[in-house]
């Protein structure tokens, strides 16, 4: 009786545990664990920049549509990038070859994130003080640093 018993518990949580795994690789997308809700992370980002940043009304009506714009276009000059990453990875493919085309596409896309950046500072100068942009600066990597602590 105690072996059936014993028996019969460990197959419960053994059952429920994989049943746990599967459903997480269920969500998974392209290897990611916690897949993200873009929609909840722009909101979230948003509505921490105004707070940071101290917006009025007015200035978050004009300021936001323009970081969501260049945080967009930034993402854009990677996606290339993270395709490729994840071919190679997907196919196995550790080739010296492979690994230099990634190195140059992640160096390309580096310099476009920093001429779109750029080009970005000027439209920011025109609706936040320095002062703002400085914080903005800092504020923008604060926030996905918490945000990826709390998703873990």
């Amino acid at each position: 009786m105690k072996k059936t018993s014993l028996f019969l518990i460990i197959t419960i949580i053994t059952a429920s545990f994989g049943n746990s795994v599967y459903s997480q690789k269920e969500n998974r997308r392209h290897g990611d664990i916690y897949p993200l809700d873009i929609k909840g992370f722009i909101e979230k980002r948003n509505m921490y920049l105004t707070e940071k940043l101290s917006l009025t009304t007015e200035e978050a009506a004009k300021f936001l549509p323009v970081d969501n714009e260049l945080m967009r276009k930034k993402f854009e000059a990677g996606r290339n990038c993270h395709q490729l990453g994840r071919k190679i990875h997907e196919k196995k493919d550790r080739s010296e070859e492979a690994y230099a085309a990634l190195l140059k596409c992640r160096e390309e896309a580096k310099a476009k994130r920093f001429e779109l950046e750029k080009k970005y500072m000027e439209k920011f100068k025109d609706i936040l003080s320095c002062e703002q942009i400085i914080i903005y600066e800092r504020a923008t990597k604060d926030f996905l640093d918490e945000y990826m602590k709390n998703k873990k």
